[in-house]
């Protein structure tokens, strides 16, 4: 089995509408959770605390966590003037979800960030949220 990446920004604690978000950042999220409604869409399921606006890299879930990066960071990167003030104001986090087997044919999957994209991603004040899974 190949390793699993999922690169998302996520936008937390705003009180306006989601499209709102879209509108000041010039691009269409990928997904949003709106404050009180269930999880999942699922009746009965524990309710979002607050709204989200999430960006994802857009790319299979088995390219490479640099290969998300870089993608995610394109998307952004046109619009930086716009994301800085919006990711500044609003909780923002970079979440990195890496899951991978040990017992395969394809490498633990590395994480590395440059320099560069850590200046991008320093200027969006965005805390960084690795979660690592091993998969059986």
């Amino acid at each position: 089995m190949n390793n699993i990446i999922q690169i998302r920004l996520c936008i937390f604690d705003y009180e306006c509408p989601h499209d709102e978000i879209s509108k000041l950042l010039d691009i269409k999220p990928f997904k949003v959770w709106t404050k009180g409604q269930p999880r999942g869409g699922i009746t009965g399921a524990k309710p979002y605390e607050q709204n989200c606006w999430i960006l994802d890299s857009g790319l299979d879930k088995h390219k490479s966590f640099e290969e998300h990066l870089e993608a995610l960071l394109n998307k952004i990167k046109p619009n930086l003037d716009k994301f800085i003030p919006i990711c500044n104001q609003y909780y923002t986090s970079l979440y990195c979800q890496i899951m991978f087997t040990a017992n395969n044919e394809v490498s633990t999957p590395s994480a590395e960030i440059t320099s560069e994209q850590l200046k991008i991603l320093a200027s969006l004040n965005v805390n960084i949220d690795n979660d690592f899974y091993r998969i059986p």
